[in-house]
């Protein structure tokens, strides 16, 4: 099991904060190393693309306790061939995620809310961060934000505003929830209680 201990070795110092990357764990796949999940609009577009559809499901499928994407786990250097290796490997799985996370982190650094926008573009790439920009809320990785925020025991006011702003853009353009996320969203408040016990919550943007 990747715990904050481990994390809080292979994690440059100065960078991304441990307690994030644990409660990350926890929204992703609830601690479960060898826990997949497939993502059809990916598949979808890797498939316009040429892509076999054997690969095209590879590519478009996110592993591991931290669910990296398969296109991901590729241009860090993993094959993808081997990737039942990859879901058996503790060590790969924390180093891939140091590999991918760290280098978002400090692209985050500089922002207003380095947090949110690391975690926005964790989960939903640079369409979730242009989204901030333009409607004031994290477009579809709202929910992820929130939920790691919470599990953490970081969560700010704010991040209760962007989430109605982003179920009201639903409700507006008439889409569909994510029903995992807003699950998650739920379950957060029990996984929170248990994660940061008597600790005090902190604020973090």
């Amino acid at each position: 099991m990747i715990t904050y201990e481990k994390l809080k070795s292979a994690l440059p110092k100065n960078s991304l904060d441990p307690t994030l990357a644990v409660a990350q764990i926890e929204a992703e796949s609830n601690g479960n190393q060898f826990a997949t999940r497939f993502e059809p609009k990916v598949y979808d577009s890797f498939i316009k693309q040429g892509i076999s559809p054997d690969l095209a499901r590879l590519k478009a499928t996110s592993y591991g306790s931290f669910q990296i994407m398969g296109y991901n786990l590729e241009s860090l250097g993993y094959s993808l061939s081997k990737i039942q290796d990859y879901l058996n490997s503790e060590s790969q799985q924390l180093e891939s995620f140091v590999k991918f996370a760290v280098p978002l982190w400090s692209a985050s650094s500089s922002q207003m809310e380095p947090t949110n926008y690391y975690l926005a573009r964790y989960n939903g790439g640079t369409g979730a961060t242009s989204m901030r920009n333009t409607n004031g809320f994290y477009g579809k990785a709202e929910p992820y934000v929130f939920t790691v925020k919470k599990i953490a025991g970081w969560l700010h006011p704010s991040d209760a505003q962007r989430l109605k702003l982003y179920e009201t853009w639903l409700k507006e353009t008439g889409q569909e929830p994510s029903f995992f996320w807003m699950g998650l969203i739920l379950a957060a408040g029990l996984i929170g209680l248990v994660f940061n016990g008597n600790k005090k919550t902190s604020i973090k943007y």
